[in-house]
């Protein structure tokens, strides 16, 4: 039995052997036991092969998202068009040798001159492409791009037209953004989820050269939506179990036809959201380390596994460098 004392004893005695067995069979490994137990009493080494190692694995083999280890996001404002220089912006995500830059394409807002009804462009976008600038300077420098959509909200002339679209109070009052007042809060179980973002990522998949498509905030993470529309109110109340088979199931079929949606152009292409339920099946998982509220640090280590790395929020380092 090798203990502490035995150990210190052979161990250094035990380095011949150890280099004599490695020179005659360099591809089979021997414990310290074993060495120290056979320099010490002399027994025949019963000699067990270990596997050997593994061969290294060229990055250049490895889909695009497992070589993923620095992050870039700057939210786009409303006013950012009419202000932002955009050279200097991938300049400096380039200096902070980001790979992949999130860039906000649509949701509450169009940074470029959509032709999707309902989808409202910015008051400072004045036909401008600005996403499509966006792009094609972060690509210049041999960046990714990930068209990072926001369909939780729209405004009141789609809810006018579409109240099917809004997730609704029990009362049957529609259920309004506490940010601002103006955008209603969408049900993820309407022909919203399944109709308008849809039109959304084909019209920016077939104007712009994009890797990956982001739905933030959407799935709701936290708790659970409580909706009472026409269409919620037949299914399992929230807070059961029931629900959250619903819901859960609900998010897998949406997440498969955007995903496919993505790869209609660009088969290595994919989209991503903030929830466990899709981690098994896609190329990458969201796993969000930026501050909700001003009593947390403004930069957070974010999760660094292969396949889950951090969204940033005007921070250059959400994973290992």
């Amino acid at each position: 039995m090798l203990n502490r004392r035995n150990f210190l004893k052979t161990g250094a005695a035990s380095l011949p052997l150890a280099a004599a067995v490695e020179a005659l069979r360099p591809n089979v490994a021997l414990s310290v036991a074993t060495i120290a137990d056979v320099d010490a009493g002399g027994a025949t080494p019963k000699l067990i092969p270990l596997p050997l190692r593994l061969a290294p694995i060229d990055p250049a083999t490895l889909p695009w998202q497992e070589n993923i280890r620095r992050v870039g996001q700057s939210n786009m404002t409303e006013h950012d068009p009419a202000v932002m220089n955009i050279e200097e912006w991938a300049d400096f995500w380039h200096s902070a040798k980001a790979h992949v830059l999130f860039v906000s394409v649509t949701g509450i807002l169009a940074f470029y001159p959509s032709k999707v009804k309902f989808h409202r462009p910015g008051k400072f976008l004045n036909g401008r492409d600005f996403f499509g600038e966006c792009v094609a300077a972060a690509k210049k420098r041999g960046m990714r791009c990930v068209a990072r959509m926001s369909p939780d909200l729209n405004w009141g002339d789609a809810l006018e037209a579409h109240p099917e679209w809004a997730m609704r109070h029990r009362d049957g009052s529609v259920q309004f953004s506490g940010e601002d007042p103006r955008l209603f809060k969408t049900c993820m179980f309407s022909t919203y989820m399944d109709d308008y973002v849809p039109a959304i990522m084909r019209e920016v998949s077939s104007l712009y050269d994009v890797d990956c498509f982001y739905t933030n905030g959407w799935p709701p993470i936290g708790s659970l939506p409580k909706c009472h529309c026409a269409i919620c109110s037949k299914l399992p109340p929230s807070d059961t179990p029931a629900y959250w088979k619903v819901f859960n199931e609900r998010v897998l079929q949406l997440w498969q036809e955007y995903d496919a949606i993505a790869k209609e152009k660009k088969p290595d292409s994919s989209t991503s959201q903030t929830l466990a339920a899709i981690y098994a099946a896609a190329p990458i998982w969201i796993g969000s380390a930026k501050p909700r509220s001003g009593s947390k640090p403004t930069i957070r280590a974010g999760p660094t596994k292969i396949r889950r790395f951090g969204d940033a929020r005007c921070r250059a380092a959400c994973a290992m460098p």
